[in-house]
């Protein structure tokens, strides 16, 4: 699933067994134009909506899926070679993992980046989560949750992969959210679900040319939303000082 307001597109995944799917929030640029010449009915599908925010494009993009795994790029974002096929390869293996989610390289230049996770120490801080390991491949249980209130992973979404399956029991996006609306659902898979993780850098994250993410108001508003919902849906006793430590 894309979603795009200016769009970024691979033409060595068209020969791929893959369904691309489009969805336009509304933009202003020339998506639509450029986007044309690689519609094909059979590969890649095009949907032009309102306004309306990364969850509801998000939720086009999850009605609309036909296939077996569900993955997202933003528009900012970009794959790197084999990304699609290592992460296929991990749920392949993996049959009670519904999701799982890789490092990435963050672009705050052009020409300057760090590896996220690499650099941030995620595997340290989130060691009690871990159930299993094969090489760079784990997989957490039900401690991740706790470890994401006390550390606040910032998992890309286009680096995340899921199953199109459990889109039925966790529901789609919260589209009252504009940002964090990725984290509630994460968080939601993780309260259900074991998910896994790659620890190697299969996205390109190009924060310098982000546009949303500038919108200092909604990154400390929408997350405060978010955490307020969580007291209400959590175990007070055992999330309640986390929770209201985050807010």
């Amino acid at each position: 699933i894309i979603h795009s307001n200016n769009f970024l597109f691979y033409k060595y995944i068209l020969n791929k067994n893959i369904d691309i799917i489009i969805v336009d929030d509304g933009s202003t640029d020339s998506t639509h134009s450029v986007v044309q010449k690689y519609i094909d009915a059979k590969v890649v599908r095009y949907f032009f909506q309102t306004n309306a925010g990364p969850g509801a494009a998000r939720n086009k993009g999850l009605v609309e899926a036909l296939g077996d795994y569900i993955c997202f790029l933003d528009a900012d974002d970009e794959i790197v070679e084999g990304s699609l096929s290592r992460r296929i390869s991990f749920l392949e293996k993996n049959s009670d993992i519904n999701l799982v989610f890789t490092d990435f390289y963050k672009f705050d230049s052009p020409i300057t980046f760090n590896i996220h996770f690499k650099e941030n120490d995620f595997l340290k801080k989130f060691s009690m989560a871990i159930l299993d390991r094969h090489e760079d491949e784990y997989i957490f249980g039900d401690k991740f949750l706790e470890c994401a209130l006390k550390y606040n992973p910032f998992i890309l979404t286009s680096t995340v992969m899921m199953r199109s399956c459990m889109v039925n029991e966790i529901g789609l996006f919260n589209v009252s959210l504009k940002v964090a609306e990725d984290s509630d659902y994460w968080l939601r898979v993780s309260r259900k679900y074991k998910i896994g993780y790659l620890n190697q850098p299969l996205t390109k994250y190009n924060n310098f040319r982000s546009c949303l993410t500038k919108d200092m108001v909604k990154i400390f508003e929408d997350p405060i939303v978010f955490y307020r919902n969580l007291l209400l849906e959590l175990d007070y006793e055992k999330y309640g000082r986390l929770i209201r430590k985050k807010i």
